[in-house]
């Protein structure tokens, strides 16, 4: 092994406590059949200019809802994020190890300003390698390099996948992914992203109990673009996603639905203030 592969195990063992340095494929096989089921719904896509990220808010106990408001996306640098299905402590392990061990100590010997999200990718990849970790991370970002939107994704045994258009990871992953298979496009625009991102995370909202109703827990959604990182308001997230709501129900004849319900006491509220006026 040359001198950066020492320096790096020498970083892992630093920060490795309890998990163990290259498990045996008999013990990845066991703590895989261990995890019954890793809840959540993940997600990117990328679009002209760069690439989006988007997460529900639910973290779970087994069967029990341990929290709705989870943050789950994780920057880890000026163009990059992370985001992880599984043990919520594993995905948190691998980020603080990227964090505060890999990406400070190359960018400090090689004397760079900032690794970005390709060499990130390289680097999460030889973690996972040597350290098994029960988590399904979804790397993404802008890559000045290339200039386009990047996504990576990795399994536990640390396999490392790229995909060309979009990902997703978790127990709602199949009602994303049959939304982003018919809602995607190779000349996807910001908007149209992320519209797709949000239809993509109701669908799964909506059938995975292990995903949160991002009508109730508004989803974290991040734009990845040459310019840097952006929020998608909530504000703006609720409007939309009370729109397609009310969308469906109408179109299913449904008149009590939570959808309804909001906009009509909106009204009501509305009729309210305009009668003290």
């Amino acid at each position: 092994m040359n001198g950066i592969g020492e320096k790096l195990l020498r970083v892992l063992e630093t920060y490795a406590g309890t998990r163990k340095i290259a498990a045996s494929e008999a013990e990845k096989m066991a703590a895989m059949a261990r995890l019954k089921i890793h809840g959540t719904t993940i997600l990117a896509l990328k679009f002209k200019e760069g690439v989006i990220m988007a997460a529900d808010r639910r973290c779970v106990a087994g069967e029990k809802i341990f929290s709705d408001k989870e943050i789950k996306i994780e920057e880890t640098g000026s163009l990059s994020c992370i985001a992880g299905a599984g043990y919520v402590s594993d995905c948190q392990w691998l980020v603080k190890v990227l964090k505060q061990g890999f990406l400070p100590e190359l960018e400090k010997f090689w004397e760079l300003d900032e690794i970005f999200v390709d060499g990130q990718a390289n680097l999460i990849d030889f973690i996972m390698e040597n350290v098994f970790l029960l988590t399904w991370p979804i790397l993404a970002g802008f890559d000045p390099f290339e200039n386009n939107g990047r996504i990576f994704m990795f399994e536990p045994g640390g396999m490392l996948f790229k995909p060309d258009d979009y990902a997703a990871y978790g127990s709602g992953e199949d009602y994303a992914l049959t939304v982003l298979d018919k809602e995607w496009s190779y000349d996807c625009s910001e908007t149209k992203g992320i519209m797709i991102a949000i239809e993509a995370l109701l669908a799964s909202g909506k059938k995975d109990k292990n995903t949160s109703d991002s009508l109730l827990h508004p989803p974290l959604i991040k734009i990845i673009t040459s310019c840097g990182i952006k929020d998608f308001p909530a504000e703006k997230f609720f409007k939309i996603a009370l729109k397609e709501r009310v969308k469906e129900e109408a179109r299913k004849g449904i008149k009590d639905g939570l959808g309804t319900f909001i906009v009509g006491q909106f009204l009501q509220n509305l009729a309210k203030e305009l009668e003290k006026k």
